[in-house]
């Protein structure tokens, strides 16, 4: 028997190295937060694994999240403690894992495209979810949705049919497995899976469905493990989630109209929209499987009252993809019929491929795409402001919710994290030497100095939305004069009693 050498093609490989530049350099260059969740259901509970500490939002109280995905982050953020104590230190190996994690559906998107049209035909394909505006911006971001949306498209590579034969048994059970894992990740893709699932083993038939199911119970019997051994029950995670998504009408979240979903991709892309809707039509006649479960993936989400527009992203890989596969095809239907022409088709696709580079950049540039690139910019600023000093033992949010910052994942391990208000300030003060307030809400502690100032959230006209200080004190810090961070209890089940803590739950900060 011969070993097979496992090579990537030299395009393949620059287009990954681009992709993964992008996604990591918008990362770091362009800090932001796109959504509270990335922090306080990711970042924040993998802080508590592997320091001991951090803030504790509702969902963790009442058992509504699983602990895979704070679980997978503190893999890299275990290593980064490695290199010291500084936040950017310790949550740097977790961007770069994401960053990479992100490229996978370039690679699909490559493999996909060289069937239609050889080496040419792949790197047109794969360049559309390379640069993609919503891909760079989002990969990074420690989301359920951005992790599920990583595992997705590979799952449907491996299954998917290749030259018109259904796909080998281990190719199945790595499908079922990445399936599974996707499920685990993001339940509420479930509709959409179950059709993957059922069009991946529409040749294979029985066989075929068999060792995907195989594949698939792995991760999803794990996931009712670690339900089990963190809550109580298998899969407790899904069913308190589901109870306030359906019995309690997601109020606590806000509604949107059902259309929020067709609307949204046309008012952030503009004319943008019309190139990817044109071109994904023509890569879902080449694989019709991935039309239809980024469309059911848009139907699922969008017969939820709250909506935002992070739970479509798996759908929007898909539709990147699928861009890439049409505009592929067209560059094969162009050569076929000019076998000759323009250097054999290199001139089109390179121009092809800068057209999809400048849309993204053009909607990179829009003024919705400024406020999203800068969205709580100011917070993090302020709190690397305040984490590269070394007297630092506690920062104080005056004014501030703490479920709009980093977190204590954003601050060394060594410092605490503390809430207050003119009410609390005098009684508070002594457990932290640093405050962030709002600009135009001086701290009346007269102890403390106003050190530097930051923006974020652009609105607009050079404007900004947040304003925050940080504010300096000499001394020390009296860990027994701070209160531990408020609950951020939805507004359905405030004035209730608290629901009680699932079994398993223990206070972090019980010591």
């Amino acid at each position: 028997m011969t070993a097979r050498r496992i090579t990537v093609a030299p395009e393949l490989a620059v287009l990954l190295g681009i992709a993964f530049a992008l996604r990591l350099g918008s990362f770091c260059l362009l800090p932001n937060v796109h959504w509270p969740d990335e922090i306080f259901q990711a970042m924040e509970p993998a802080h508590r694994l592997v320091f001991g500490t951090g803030a504790v939002a509702w969902e963790w109280i009442v058992g509504a999240r699983s602990w895979l995905l704070p679980g997978l982050i503190a893999v890299p953020m275990g290593v980064g403690r490695l290199f010291g104590d500084a936040p950017q230190a310790i949550n740097l190996p977790v961007a770069i894992v994401l960053a990479a994690a992100g490229c996978a559906p370039v690679a699909c998107a490559y493999g996909w495209g060289r069937r239609i049209d050889g080496r040419i035909g792949g790197l047109l394909a794969a360049s559309v979810p390379a640069v993609w505006v919503d891909l760079v911006y989002l990969s990074c971001h420690s989301l359920a949705e951005v992790a599920a949306a990583d595992c997705l498209p590979v799952a449907l590579y491996l299954g998917l049919p290749r030259a018109g034969m259904p796909a080998a048994r281990w190719r199945l059970n790595g499908a079922g497995a990445l399936l599974g894992l996707t499920f685990a990740l993001r339940f509420h893709l479930g509709p959409a899976l179950a059709l993957a699932a059922l069009g991946l083993c529409w040749r294979g038939g029985w066989p075929g469905g068999r060792a995907l199911l195989a594949g698939a119970s792995v991760p999803v019997l794990a996931l009712g493990l670690l339900d089990w051994a963190s809550w109580g029950a298998p899969f407790h995670s899904i069913a308190v989630n589901l109870w306030f998504n359906l019995a309690e009408g997601a109020d606590y979240a806000g509604r949107a109209p059902a259309a929020t979903f067709i609307v949204l991709p046309l008012y952030l892309w503009g004319a943008g929209f019309v190139a990817v809707l044109f071109a994904a039509i023509l890569g879902a006649i080449r694989l019709p499987l991935l039309g239809v479960v980024a469309i059911a993936i848009v139907a699922t989400y969008s017969a939820f009252a709250h909506k935002e527009y992070r739970f479509i992203y798996p759908a929007l890989v898909l539709v990147s993809i699928l861009a890439g596969i049409g505009s592929a095809d067209l560059l094969r239907r162009w050569r076929e019929a000019r076998p000759r022409g323009l250097a054999a088709g290199r001139i089109p696709a390179a121009l092809a491929m800068i057209f999809w580079l400048a849309t993204a950049v053009t909607i990179a540039q829009s003024a919705v795409y400024r406020q999203s690139w800068t969205r709580e910019r100011a917070q993090i600023e302020a709190f690397r402001r305040v984490s590269a000093q070394s007297d630092l033992c506690g920062l104080g949010l005056y004014g501030v919710r703490w479920i709009v910052t980093p977190g204590r994942s954003g601050l060394p391990p060594r410092a605490a994290l503390y809430q207050t208000d003119s009410a609390h300030l005098a009684a508070d003060a002594p457990a932290f030497n640093y405050i962030l307030a709002r600009e135009l809400a001086p701290v009346p502690e007269a102890r403390y100095r106003r050190q530097a100032c930051f923006t974020g959230d652009a609105i607009g006209g050079g404007k900004w939305a947040i304003h925050l200080c940080v504010w300096r004190r000499d001394g020390g810090c009296d860990a027994a004069a701070g209160r531990p961070l408020p609950t951020n209890w939805p507004s359905t089940v405030t004035g209730r009693p608290e629901p009680a803590p699932a079994p398993g739950w223990k206070d972090p900060d019980e010591s």
